[in-house]
């Protein structure tokens, strides 16, 4: 823990009316009160530093914030790991734009998920040939080695925080930074396309052998797109944590008697998402704990551009005594509906995210692919030892 950082946000009005959004998470994990990420396995706010794996076998650990359809973004962070003397399975670190669950699925490695950009940090046998410490950083795009740095990483660096830096810019060109060295620079990632389920995960995770590893002053900057126009909006799919910024955005959804009350005709400053569910149940659409604003929420059936067609289905001003809001509608497997949030009335605009979240109706259904068999079952016992 170096220094502590505060949460900067801004925005700008980008072409297609969509809204192009700069945001920034800034971590120093001063405390446990992590405002926006979530962690999973073995990850825990530890000593001023985030400890993604004890010193221990075959354990694992994981982080996920922001993301979105990233056009561009710049990561920071420090890297500890202390390992025993000896060893022979490979073990390390991932930072990852990708689809979550991939980023977390239990037993998640430093090769990161198999979507999107990922940068491996492997601190063991990199080449897989038993050459212990044999250390290197890779390149991964969607699943696939396209580049690697055998060497980059020394034993030298055990027991003490090395600074990393990952960006990828202009022309969807990535360079990598460790410890002061250029590892990649304008490395190329010619076909890389936006994807609003994306996520920024970090994990990290040892196998045959101890190894102690965490993150600190974690800070990402991203340039991220989100439908501001009702007539073009987000596809997006599976429950999660979406990531918006409405500071330009404008009002174009139709005024509903629903989300009226005796202030406010509608929600303003709205921004759009079209979600797929993938399971049947009560699916929670919430912005509580996601963002300081004065916030509305409103789901509507189906995605017809702008809608009322097939009407609104729920909305919430203020819920839990809070500003925020928070809704629950029934969802039905493979139904289409239109998520809306904004601000009421004329509120500070700003930066916060949507979580969605569903209670599948058979809880036996594990996977949610409306077969119940031996299949859930080992779903099941995967994501218990994998721990909470």
């Amino acid at each position: 823990m170096l220094h502590r950082s505060g949460l900067i946000v801004a925005a700008t009005l980008a072409a297609c009316a969509n809204l192009a959004s700069a945001q920034t998470y800034n971590e120093d994990f001063a405390d446990s009160n992590l405002n926006g990420p979530r962690i999973y396995g073995d990850a825990v706010v530890d000593n001023g530093s985030l400890r993604l794996t004890p010193f221990d076998f075959g354990r694992y650990g994981a982080m996920v914030v922001g993301g979105g359809a990233v056009t561009g973004f710049t990561a920071s962070f420090e890297y500890y790991f202390d390992t025993p003397g000896f060893g022979f399975t490979a073990d390390g670190l991932s930072f990852t734009l990708g689809r979550v669950p991939d980023a977390v699925v239990p037993g998640g490695s430093e090769i990161g998920t198999g979507s999107g950009i990922t940068v491996s940090f492997d601190i063991f046998d990199f080449n897989n040939d038993g050459i212990i410490f044999d250390l290197g950083i890779r390149v991964f795009y969607n699943g696939q080695v396209i580049a690697e740095a055998p060497g980059a990483i020394t034993s030298g660096d055990e027991a003490q925080f090395r600074p990393i830096t990952i960006r990828l810019h202009d022309g969807n060109q990535l360079d990598v930074q460790y410890n002061g060295n250029n590892v990649f620079t304008n490395l190329p990632i010619a076909d890389f396309m936006p994807d609003p389920s994306y996520r920024f995960g970090i994990a990290a995770r040892t196998g045959g052998e101890r190894s102690e590893q965490r993150i600190d002053n974690l800070s990402i900057n991203a340039s991220a797109i989100v439908a501001e126009d009702c007539r073009n909006v987000w596809e997006i799919f599976n429950d999660g944590i979406y990531w918006y910024d409405n500071t330009n955005a404008q009002t174009d959804g139709a005024p509903n008697a629903l989300c009226q009350n005796a202030a406010s005709n509608d929600i303003t400053a709205d921004l759009w998402w079209c979600w797929t569910a993938t399971h049947t149940g009560a699916t929670t659409v919430s912005t509580l704990g996601f963002s300081t604003r004065d916030t509305k929420l409103a789901v509507y059936q189906d995605c017809i551009p702008c809608p009322e067609a097939l009407g609104i289905i729920a909305c919430n001003d203020d819920a839990a005594n809070t500003l925020q809001s928070n809704l629950t509608f029934p969802a039905e497997a493979g139904t289409r509906y239109l998520i809306r949030v904004g601000n009421y009335l004329t509120s500070v605009r700003g930066a916060g995210a949507v979580s969605i979240s569903t209670q599948a109706d058979c809880n036996a259904d594990f996977n949610g692919d409306h077969i119940v068999n031996s299949q859930d079952f080992f779903d099941f016992l995967t994501a218990f030892f994998a721990g909470c």
